[in-house]
């Protein structure tokens, strides 16, 4: 098989370009950055498709490499012809994901789509998946190491009967490879390691199992013994119970003796109390009405005043408000009576001056009466508000006449000027006394609608008087009114508790007891037995928690010592499956190698003719090198082998293009395949570089060569 041309529109950094191939040696002298390695991975790609796709790394990725970095799709075509001279274009374009991406087959000379192949047309070839394809015709220049996969050992053996079996090889290995691992009993993640670990562990738990047991048996005993004394307690309790129970019955009905005793008193409290309050309410008149009369009394004089007092009674504030307002009314009348006497004797000198001496002398006299009665009154409580009243009066009319005085002696001396400022304040003093008088009869009139206050020179407060007094009658009145309802309240209450009660019994109620015992001495010994009685059951409940407990731990031990004797059939288990993976690997290994045994001697002639080319000796009598049944090579050295990891770059280079070479040779017996080499002989000095040509050269002649490089002194 060879390649014919190819042609790519987006793929890395190549964009359009198209590129034929010839047979034999195809040279590609490249700066480096040209993209010879993405020309390279491109044919790969055209067989395989990308790979790498859940790689996290974008440079294991052939999706994230080889996008385009403008975006958008890439790829490109591919013409190859097969050994038969039939010929193929094969068409592929990738998207940002896999289900992005298209594969086509043509027939390169009719241009018509070929059924041929699938899009696995790699693999269908070249009878190799990509990883085995990477190992020997596609020649990176950094992954020139190559290794044995089954593809590329059922290829080298494609004698076998069934080359499958070779295929599955590596697979059916590394499978027992992974079960021998995880069953491992060397390994801490081998499960014969941790099954045998878990079976000590149950074990080391078994010790303790005896004395639980015995500790078990010795609890029970207790919990015997203990509840024979309970039921002795239990019994103690019961004849104590219904000792105090007579015994408080005993006394719930001299409680409820004593509590129809104190109805009984309460009852006639309140029928003397209620008595008292109605004699001061009618005062003489009460023992001379019946009950019905003073009854209709009472319910007439609460009606009327209920809708007096409809919108609350007045509190002790607004009374004071408006006694002051009314005391301010006198005071300024008499002020006003003063400044007007003052006005008169500036024009009648003599008389007017004793006339004035005389009033003001009346006036004091009277004031002091007042303020005398104002406070008797007060004192004796016969009338707090009248009493009030009247003290008000007389300390407002002795000053007022203080002022009087003041006021004439400077009268004297005011001049016309003083006279007109005379008459404005008579004026305000007017205004104060309508403003303070509109006040006062609106206030009394929320109480008293019906009043006369139509004459605003000449209202009469007498109402705020009869205010008063109808304050205190409703008070008393609500007195009465609540003393009745508590006396019927006490009267149904003992109805109901004679209802309720065998009043008889109640009366001839005896104590019962023994020898005087008192219900306290009877308590405190319920209360000392019902104590040892509770401490006993918290014991009991204590030693059968320990009990449960003891219980659950033996149910743990019972179990563990099942799942042990279970777990000792799955060891063995374990351990016979191990022993015939082993014995298994060990069989297949033999059976590998002796297939193996039969291509080593043409594998490593091969690997000598070709590595003699790289070395450029031809006088050499054999090469220090060994290959095993793996196909591994290892050099010779001081009679010993020795890994080509020890060897220098340039050397293990070599050995790995030989034995790539010698993989070719004996996979491909009819159709040939082409070889890529990208730039393999970096590593090797300039006494290696005729030895490599050489190698090149030689190659050629059997099989299409595309090789990259990026120096003249490698092509």
């Amino acid at each position: 098989m060879k390649l014919i041309s190819a042609k790519i529109e987006n793929f890395g950094k190549l964009r359009n370009r198209s590129i034929d191939f010839s047979e034999g040696l195809n040279v590609f002298l490249r700066e480096n950055g040209f993209g010879k390695t993405t020309l390279a991975s491109f044919i790969r790609v055209m067989f395989y498709g990308l790979s790498g796709d859940r790689k996290s790394q974008d440079g294991d990725s052939d999706r994230k490499k080889y996008r385009p970095w403008q975006g958008g799709s890439f790829g490109g075509e591919l013409v190859i012809q097969l050994t038969g001279g039939r010929t193929y274009r094969i068409v592929r374009s990738f998207g940002e994901r896999k289900a992005q991406d298209t594969f086509s087959l043509y027939d390169a000379e009719t241009n018509l789509i070929s059924t041929d192949f699938s899009e696995n047309i790699g693999e269908e070839i070249l009878k190799i998946d990509e990883r085995s394809f990477r190992r020997t015709v596609f020649i990176g220049q950094q992954e020139l190491e190559t290794g044995m996969t089954s593809q590329i050992n059922a290829k080298i053996g494609n004698v076998s009967e069934d080359p499958e079996d070779m295929n599955r090889y590596e697979t059916v290995m590394e499978n027992i490879k992974d079960e021998i691992n995880n069953l491992s009993p060397n390994r801490r993640t081998g499960s014969i390691f941790k099954k045998r670990m878990e079976l000590e562990i149950l074990q080391s738990e078994f010790k303790n199992k005896e004395a639980l047991e015995k500790e078990l048996t010795g609890s029970a005993e207790r919990l015997k013994n203990l509840g024979d004394e309970q039921r002795t307690r239990a019994k103690n309790i019961e004849i104590l119970n219904s000792r105090a129970m007579a015994l408080s019955q005993y006394q719930d009905t001299l409680k409820d003796k004593m509590k129809y005793e104190d109805l009984i008193e309460d009852i006639s409290e309140c029928e003397k109390r209620l008595m008292e309050i109605q004699r001061r309410h009618f005062g003489a008149e009460a023992d001379t009405l019946t009950p019905e009369e003073r009854s209709s009394r009472l319910n007439h004089d609460m009606r009327e005043l209920d809708v007096r007092f409809r919108n609350g009674v007045p509190g002790e504030t607004e009374l004071r408000g408006i006694e002051k307002r009314i005391s301010r009314i006198q005071f300024l009348h008499e002020k006003l009576d003063l400044m007007e006497q003052a006005g008169l004797r500036t024009r009648g000198k003599g008389y007017g001056g004793e006339f004035s001496n005389l009033t003001g002398i009346m006036v004091c006299i009277l004031s002091v009466i007042l303020i005398i009665i104002g406070a008797y009154m007060i004192f004796t409580d016969l009338s707090l508000v009248i009493g009030v009243c009247i003290l008000a009066a007389g300390l407002s009319m002795l000053i007022i006449m203080l002022i009087s005085q003041a006021v004439s002696g400077n009268h004297g001396h005011k001049s016309s000027g003083g006279k007109e400022r005379h008459r404005q304040t008579i004026d305000e003093v007017y205004e104060e006394i309508d403003k303070l008088t509109s006040e006062v009869v609106m206030y009394l009139m929320r109480y008293y609608p019906k009043a006369d206050f139509s004459d605003p020179d000449n209202v009469d407060f007498e109402a705020f008087r009869s205010l008063g007094n109808d304050i205190l009658r409703y008070n008393r009145l609500c007195d009465i009114k609540g003393f009745a309802e508590e006396l019927a309240l006490k009267r149904r209450e003992k109805a109901e508790f004679e209802q309720t009660h065998d009043i008889e019994k109640l009366r001839n109620a005896m104590r019962p007891g023994e020898d005087g015992e008192s219900f306290e001495t009877l308590s405190r010994k319920l209360q000392e037995t019902t104590e040892e009685y509770n401490e006993a059951v918290e014991t009991i409940n204590r030693l059968k928690l320990h009990s449960q407990n003891i219980e659950k731990e033996l149910e743990k031990i019972y179990e563990k010592e099942r799942q042990y004797v279970l777990g000792l059939d799955e060891l063995r288990e374990l351990e016979q499956r191990y022993n015939l993976l082993i014995l298994t690997r060990d069989h297949i290994e033999e059976a590998h190698n002796n297939f193996t045994k039969e291509y080593m001697a043409p594998l490593m002639s091969a690997f000598e003719k070709f590595y003699r080319i790289l070395i450029n000796t031809n006088g050499l009598r054999e090469i220090p090198y060994r290959m095993d049944a793996h196909f591994n090579v290892n050099f010779i050295a001081e009679g010993r082998e020795h890994s080509t990891q020890l060897l220098s770059a340039g050397f293990r280079n070599m050995v790995e293009l030989a034995r790539r070479m010698a993989f070719i040779v004996a996979m491909y017996q009819k159709e040939k395949p082409f070889i890529l080499l990208d730039d393999p002989f970096v590593n090797l000095d300039d006494y290696k570089i005729p030895g490599a040509m050489q190698f090149l050269d030689e190659i050629a002649r059997s099989y299409q060569v595309i090789y990259f490089t990026c120096h003249e002194s490698r092509q």
